[in-house]
């Protein structure tokens, strides 16, 4: 019964990847329908940290969360309007990035900041190689990670894209890696305009 229990696991995930798959292609070429609902980031990272716990106790990564600028508290919650697929996936990419980008016993911080544009920045101490830093967005570029694809950096800004807003990153030695993601929220926008 276990094993097919993982049969049926891994075919339900195989599915998942080719529906991934399409749905990268269809943005590639501007044909993806965005169907933004109201999405808990702070429920979104709690369950990719979970996801990708045994990757950061290997190299002894201790991983934190802020949310504007304090410790996470277990109540907190934040809402942004977007897709649960794309926010996760945005996460995961990055946060999974950072981990392997960082040197043992570091720390890895992701912070949710609540404004227009909603900020998600991701924080480690090791540095961008200069030779892939003009091309870190793009797709399979990699430097050093015996089993890297390339395609972390490239999906996350694709899809911070879909969502309307976009990425960027600031690595040196002093700062070590920062990476933002913007994502417009126009209800917020709304909100704001309907209080002058």
């Amino acid at each position: 019964i276990d094993f097919l229990k993982m049969l049926d696991q891994s075919a339900w995930k195989m599915l998942s990847m080719i529906d991934k798959s399409l749905d990268l292609f269809k943005m590639e070429r501007g044909q993806y329908q965005l169907q933004p609902v109201p999405v808990d980031m702070v429920k979104v990272v709690r369950l990719v940290l979970k996801e990708l716990e045994s990757l950061a106790e290997r190299k002894s990564i201790a991983c934190s969360v802020l949310l504007n600028g304090r410790v996470l508290a277990e109540s907190d919650t934040c809402v942004v309007q977007g897709e649960t697929l794309l926010l996760s996936t945005i996460a995961s990419n990055l946060l999974k990035n950072a981990i392997e980008a960082s040197p043992v016993g570091e720390k890895v911080v992701i912070a949710l900041i609540d404004q227009e544009p909603f900020l998600i920045e991701v924080r480690n101490q090791g540095v961008i190689p200069l030779e892939i830093q003009a091309r870190f967005f793009e797709r399979y570029a990699t430097s050093g990670k015996k089993n890297g694809t390339g395609l972390g950096g490239h999906s996350a800004r694709l899809m911070a894209r879909t969502l309307g807003g976009d990425t960027r990153f600031v690595s040196t030695l002093k700062t070590g890696t920062v990476i933002t993601v913007t994502i417009p929220q126009p209800s917020k926008s709304l909100k704001k305009e309907m209080k002058l």
